[in-house]
């Protein structure tokens, strides 16, 4: 597994650089990473999905759904993801479905979201 994992890395080393040199360089510059929010002052679907998985792995559930619901669909994606690809590889293959589903999760609250405006 851990073998498995360097290996990745070491393939997508330069990906890795790039998402890591872009999230420092919007903070800085923006103070936000979002894209979406700094063009255009909105949130995107996304909004508030990195803040639910932080409260999520911390136990505060409440502030994770307030936070942004979705993200529980998603952390079970990267788990489902993390197992099939590191530990054990799944019989069925759940994880393009289960992407799917997540995405379309996230544009569903997001669609509820802006009804509500």
């Amino acid at each position: 597994m851990i073998e498995k994992i360097k290996k990745d890395i070491s393939k997508y080393y330069y990906i890795l650089i790039v998402a890591i040199m872009y999230l420092i360089i919007m903070h800085l510059l923006f103070g936000q990473v979002c894209p979406v929010r700094i063009l255009f002052h909105a949130n995107c679907p996304g909004c508030g999905a990195t803040h639910a998985m932080y409260y999520t792995f911390t136990g505060q559930f409440k502030k994770a759904i307030e936070a942004n619901w979705s993200a529980f669909f998603w952390i079970i994606f990267f788990i489902a993801f993390f197992i099939d690809r590191y530990v054990h590889k799944l019989r069925i293959k759940p994880i393009p479905y289960m992407l799917i589903v997540s995405g379309a999760i996230t544009y569903i609250r997001y669609i509820l979201i802006l009804m509500k405006l």
